[in-house]
């Protein structure tokens, strides 16, 4: 089963203002998402939050949060961590 992504505009528009580089290890991690939101694996590491469906995705010092309802993967923010806190 793959899911759809859904990201809000402003989450696109975050992830737009990226250099290149960056946006396409994002998407390569997002298209791992894509096939399976719930299994940590190489190449995807993700860690779900609470049981109901929703998750992090670490892509080096970025942490895309999501949650999971029933075929859609909703993408809530892509926030950088520095000194163990976020923006």
């Amino acid at each position: 089963m793959t899911y759809r992504i859904v990201m809000p505009t402003k989450v696109r528009t975050t992830l737009r203002a990226f250099p290149k580089a960056l946006r396409q290890r994002i998407g390569a991690a997002m298209q791992l998402l894509h096939d399976d939101p719930f299994t940590p694996r190489p190449g995807c590491d993700l860690k779900l939050l609470l049981a109901r469906g929703d998750g992090r995705l670490r892509v080096g010092d970025y942490r895309i949060f999501y949650y999971v309802d029933g075929e859609e993967i909703f993408v809530t923010v892509v926030q950088r961590k520095r000194s163990g806190t976020y923006d």
